[in-house]
């Protein structure tokens, strides 16, 4: 219980940041897959 909290702290703090650094990294993996091209049996991992 304390431990979980701790963690939710931590997630609140990080969300304004997080999102935009996640947003960030799936914006560039897409990049790397437009690239190669999309279609080759692999679903984009959104």
């Amino acid at each position: 219980a304390d431990l979980r909290s701790v963690v939710g702290t931590a997630i609140i703090i990080n969300r304004k940041k997080g999102i935009s650094r996640a947003r960030a990294r799936a914006r560039k993996s897409q990049q790397k897959k437009g690239r190669k091209g999309l279609g080759k049996g692999k679903e984009p991992s959104i």
